[in-house]
């Protein structure tokens, strides 16, 4: 059975943040697919809220991840 400690975090990717002004990136993945506790796929929505500093998230490789 594999968990969260088999993910590959490798996938994720990041590049230097354009501005070093504060702003607020807010990602929404419609549609996730993840195996639920009794091993039967699960679905869900998924909202990520962050605040940038010297590096962002490149959103292709978050994709991947999720």
């Amino acid at each position: 059975m594999r968990n969260y400690h088999d993910i590959d975090r490798g996938i994720l990717k990041v590049l230097p943040n354009p501005t070093r002004d504060a702003y607020e990136m807010k990602i929404f993945t419609p549609e996730f697919t993840f195996l639920g506790t009794d091993k039967q796929p699960d679905f869900s929505r998924v909202y990520v809220t962050f605040y940038p500093r010297e590096k962002i998230i490149e959103l292709k490789s978050l994709k991947k991840y999720f």
